[in-house]
């Protein structure tokens, strides 16, 4: 997810019963689109880390199917909040 063209799409789509390990989402520059979307699927950090889900990611939603972040054995901050996504216009 590190694009830095303002063309560029990273993204990670976490579905029932999918688990991702990284040591975190955290795109270097705020340009291009960078989105991590949970519909059922585990998010798991693998090192502590202060910018897990960091500053420059464009969205983090959590659709109907819901989602989980374990960072139990690896605590960590978040610098981006999810949230459900909007509504078709």
């Amino acid at each position: 997810m590190n694009s830095g063209v303002s063309t560029n799409l990273g993204e990670v789509n976490l579905l029932s019963g999918g688990l991702f390990q990284v040591q975190g989402i955290n795109p270097n520059s705020a340009t291009g689109t960078s989105l991590v979307n949970f519909n059922g699927g585990t998010l798991q950090a693998v090192n502590a880390n202060t910018t897990f889900l960091g500053t420059f990611l464009t969205g983090a939603y959590v659709y109907s199917g819901g989602g989980t972040i374990n960072t139990t054995t690896s605590p960590s901050r978040f610098q981006k909040s999810c949230r459900r996504p909007r509504a078709a216009a």
